[in-house]
């Protein structure tokens, strides 16, 4: 029996599968994050932590311009 390792369609889930990073179901449309693995979670934390941090940097500039 071959079980599908998506959950819902889109949320990657194989225990057994030891990528972080693996092809979506259509190749061409890139790839997703093996939510089984705990270094998925470490690297979706540290994109959210990069994200803002860019963002708060770029809000408290002196060079972002002001809307009121």
């Amino acid at each position: 029996m071959n079980k599908d390792p998506f959950k819902w369609g889109i949320f990657y889930f194989d225990p057994q599968d030891r990528r972080v990073f693996v092809p979506k179901k259509i190749p061409w449309a890139g790839i997703t994050v093996n939510f089984a693995n705990p270094f998925s979670y470490v690297f979706l934390f540290l994109l959210i932590v990069i994200i803002r941090l860019f963002v708060f940097l770029g809000a408290h500039s002196s060079n972002f311009p002001r809307l009121f």
